[in-house]
């Protein structure tokens, strides 16, 4: 369906108010924008209008614009690693002043560690106790080393604190993390606030992975710990499988992988989950990244 002429500023309203962009026409002059959909019983009708444009230099220019590129409809598959902190929810606001502290703290550090070799990392989206970490797609073969970083700072952060403090440094006395990680669709856009934003399966995919192996473990061993774990899907299992091979031929430390099988969601549908346990947690971990 073909709208009535659009202008430069109409448009970068438009992309301000969180609109997608699908398409650009440039030889007929067109672009094309999401604009709804339909629900239906079998599969959603997702609207799309035709608008005619000039393209002008200064749409051109506009186009070339990081806002624009981040608005348009393009979804690539990228590693997306969700990390929950375990009993957030217990306490007061002082206690989870301490926690975000701790976890913002060790986040930090990592990042600044990551960016020394490349840009690694392209959106960090909060989720309140915890956060999601969207990767680029140039690692999307290796992204998953960067769990076993997460998890080692983290115990080494908390034995410095606690140290500092004369604190005996116990396992029980620690935040510990939940992973979960999968490798696919992501894409983004402007939220309500005006930042820049992340949406996609992969995001979907990293919270029902998490939720249905804790599930999981829950029924099927009650007594098993899983603290400082690490969940993921078939996306993942080659480069965690070639990961841990590696590092046990190296250390003297065996962590293991365990398939859960299987598994379903709230919404019925099943995934195969494997799960990553008995991380070591007490020796630097080599970042096993090409530095050049």
């Amino acid at each position: 369906m073909m709208k009535t002429k659009l202008t430069i500023e109409r448009l970068a309203n438009l992309i301000e108010r969180g609109t997608k962009i699908y398409n650009i026409d440039e030889p007929n002059e067109k672009i094309q924008i999401i604009e709804g959909v339909v629900l239906n019983k079998n599969e959603p009708n997702v609207l799309i209008s035709k608008y005619k444009i000039s393209f002008t230099d200064q749409l051109k220019a506009f186009i070339k614009t990081n806002k624009f590129q981040d608005a348009l409809f393009r979804p690539k598959k990228r590693g997306v690693i969700l990390i929950d902190i375990v009993d957030y929810s217990k306490g007061n606001s002082l206690y989870f002043a301490s926690i975000l502290t701790v976890f913002n703290t060790i986040l930090h550090q990592i990042i600044l560690k990551l960016r020394t070799i490349n840009k690694l990392i392209e959106q960090i989206i909060p989720s309140g106790d915890g956060c999601y970490l969207v990767f680029n797609e140039n690692i999307n073969d290796s992204f998953f080393k960067i769990v076993m970083i997460i998890l080692n700072e983290m115990n080494n952060l908390q034995d410095d604190i606690l140290k500092k403090y004369s604190k005996e440094q116990r396992s029980d006395n620690k935040l510990h993390l939940k992973i979960s990680c999968t490798l696919n669709e992501t894409d983004f856009f402007y939220d309500i606030a005006g930042n820049r934003n992340c949406y996609g399966i992969a995001l979907n995919e990293a919270a029902r992975i998490l939720n249905s192996a804790q599930n999981e473990i829950s029924k099927k061993y009650p007594n098993v710990g899983y603290l400082d774990s690490v969940f993921f899907d078939k996306t993942v299992v080659g480069q965690a499988n070639s990961l841990i091979k590696s590092f046990n031929k190296n250390s003297q430390y065996n962590p293991s992988i365990k398939y859960l099988g299987y598994i379903p969601d709230n919404h019925m549908k099943r995934r195969q989950i494997w799960w990553l346990k008995d991380l070591p947690m007490d020796r630097s971990i080599d970042l096993y990244f090409d530095k050049k």
